[in-house]
């Protein structure tokens, strides 16, 4: 039975520690690893079932409501997706102007639901398939490029970033699975000498780009490849048209319906976002470092065993030279109001850190073309580097969503330089993928911990004004306002009509909330909602801004948690 497990572990590159290492015939003898060793597929989907079935109850947070509503809207007119109105700056605007998506997540929403229902655990449990399909799929494409693929998975699967995104109901993970499968079925199409694989390749493409407009960006990555490998023009290459045709013709299918092309629309509001909130271009380096280096977390150290001696004290000094330039200049402050004074040196501390993990990713990338200089190498490099550039520069905001889509090429850019130190320090590596995993799901259970808040401050607020002599107005929008609206309480917007008696409802970490005038409002109780402890993915006081980073220039932040806040006020005169 040994000589047959070694040698089928061979023949497919070691999942976890390489095809030689001696390590790999001591853990053979255990039932367990070997049963993995075995079925490394199978073993992938049940340790990502087991990392995500936990937070199958979490409630829905951020943009998840927009998603569900632009589902409920698609099964009574599927072919108008974004034919309604919701009030998310503020005041009352149509959804196609909202929303800066494409509707094919929503579209899966609003089929898993005719089956599953509505309820969080339903939607979880549908988005369990792509979160899957993202790590075989890794799994898969990882066997093309080292011999530990399953090393690829798992670094994947255990990075903050993809974990908590896998918890949502969004584009992200949904667009990363046709993202990842399109980069295999092109890749086997032209090893493998396959038209068939290669049109498949096209059609998930345009999937991709679909589900999330980042998903057009595969063209120039692809093509790039294909001509770094080809060193000629092959007429195969017209199945990269196929996602081109896809988004101009949704281009004209929503110009038809709104009177505006919303993938232009999205290009314009990304542009003037960027312009008028986003960090300047200088900030914005160390920002999208400080996101690359979080959003991979503890996995970005595996990437630090092969740098030893002085290429690893340039590497860490540079890291950290980086991340102080801003914080010594006050540069990145300039965007950040005054509660971050409190957590300040926490902050600085964790931002140094995952600057240079940031870096260390990037150098990473640069390091293994470098090395090699073949088409598998500028595959990679230009995944990494693309997304980070994205990501930092071209992004409507830096978040760990854009983030998301480099963390295949940076496990598989880790299993392939790993290939030749299996030998050396295996225990290291299991020492460093268990900690990955223990910061990974500490920072989901967080995210769980902060949206439980949020459905439990709204949940507060209908119980303490179950009969309230005026009307109940609220502000705040995410998953505050989704709650809060299933309830029937309206939202108030710029021309809501208060009357004398009438109150108001402020989450205070909440987005777009209206400024009241102080002396017509009395306070009439302040709700507060545990929500994580030591850790958070979002708040301005602590610096982290998982969602979006103006909240912060962390991806997520250590430290002291203030509890989630609502006011409620009376009016006490007309304003």
């Amino acid at each position: 039975m040994r000589q047959r497990v070694t040698k089928k572990t061979k023949r497919g590159g070691d999942p976890l520690i390489g095809a030689k290492s001696p390590r790999s015939v001591e853990l053979s003898k255990w039932a367990f690893c070997r049963w993995i060793l075995q079925h490394p597929r199978l073993a992938l989907v049940f340790i990502s079932l087991a990392a995500l079935i936990p937070f199958l109850d979490k409630p829905f947070n951020f943009d998840d409501p927009l998603f569900i509503w632009t589902a409920r809207h698609i099964q009574l007119h599927p072919a108008d997706p974004f034919g309604f109105d919701v009030n998310w700056y503020a005041k009352v605007m149509p959804m196609w102007q909202v929303t800066q998506n494409p509707p094919l997540a929503s579209y899966f929403i609003a089929l898993v639901t005719t089956v599953l229902g509505w309820s969080e655990m339903a939607l979880h449990s549908a988005f369990l398939l792509p979160a899957s399909l993202v790590i075989l799929g890794t799994y898969r494409l990882a066997r093309h490029f080292c011999e530990r693929p399953l090393l690829a998975a798992l670094a994947t699967l255990l990075t903050p970033v993809f974990l908590v995104s896998s918890t949502t109901v969004m584009c992200d993970v949904l667009m990363l699975s046709f993202w990842v499968w399109a980069v295999v079925f092109w890749f086997e199409g032209w090893a493998k000498e396959k038209s068939g694989f290669l049109f498949l390749s096209g059609l998930l493409m345009g999937l991709a780009t679909l589900t999330k407009y980042f998903g057009i960006g595969l063209v120039p990555l692809l093509l790039a490849y294909s001509v770094f490998r080809l060193r000629r023009w092959e007429w195969r290459l017209v199945w990269l048209l196929v996602p081109v045709i896809a988004l101009a013709s949704y281009e004209v299918w929503t110009k038809r319906l709104y009177g505006h092309g919303l993938f232009s629309q999205a290009m314009e509001y990304a542009g003037g976002a960027k312009q008028n909130l986003g960090a300047s271009k200088t900030a914005s380096i160390f920002i999208g470092l400080a996101f690359a280096g979080g959003s991979t977390g503890l996995v970005a150290l595996l990437a630090m065993r092969f740098w030893t001696g002085r290429r690893l004290l340039v590497i860490g000094l540079a890291g950290i030279l980086a991340a102080l330039i801003p914080l010594a200049s006050g540069m990145l402050f300039k965007r950040y109001t005054a509660p971050l004074a409190d957590a300040r040196l926490a902050m600085d501390f964790q931002f140094i850190i995952w600057v240079m993990m940031g870096l260390a990713v990037l150098v990473l990338a640069v390091e293994d073309f470098q090395r090699n200089r073949d088409s598998n190498g500028i595959l990679l490099a230009l995944w990494v580097v693309g997304t980070f550039v994205f990501a930092s520069f071209f992004n409507w905001e830096i978040n760990t969503r854009s983030v998301l889509p480099l963390t295949p090429a940076v496990a598989i850019l880790l299993a392939r330089r790993l290939n030749n130190s299996a030998a050396k320090n295996d225990r290291s590596e299991f020492l460093i993928l268990v900690s990955a995993a223990g910061l990974a799901l500490l920072v989901a259970w967080s995210d769980f911990r902060l949206a439980g808040a949020c459905r439990s401050g709204a949940q507060n607020v209908a119980d303490k004004l179950s009969h309230p002599v005026g009307t109940v107005w609220y502000q705040g929008h995410w998953g505050f306002q989704f709650y809060l609206d299933k309830l029937g309480l309206p939202a108030m917007d710029e021309t809501s009509k208060l009357q004398a008696g009438d109150f108001v409802v402020v989450p205070l970490d909440n987005t777009c909330l209206i400024d009241l005038n102080p002396d017509a409002f009395e306070l009439r109780e302040t709700i507060i909602t545990a929500g994580p402890r030591l850790l958070t993915t979002m708040s301005s006081g602590a610096g982290a801004g998982f969602y979006a980073s103006a909240y912060g220039p962390l991806p997520f932040a250590f430290g002291a948690i203030a509890p989630e806040k609502v006011l409620i006020l009376r009016l006490k005169s007309l304003q």
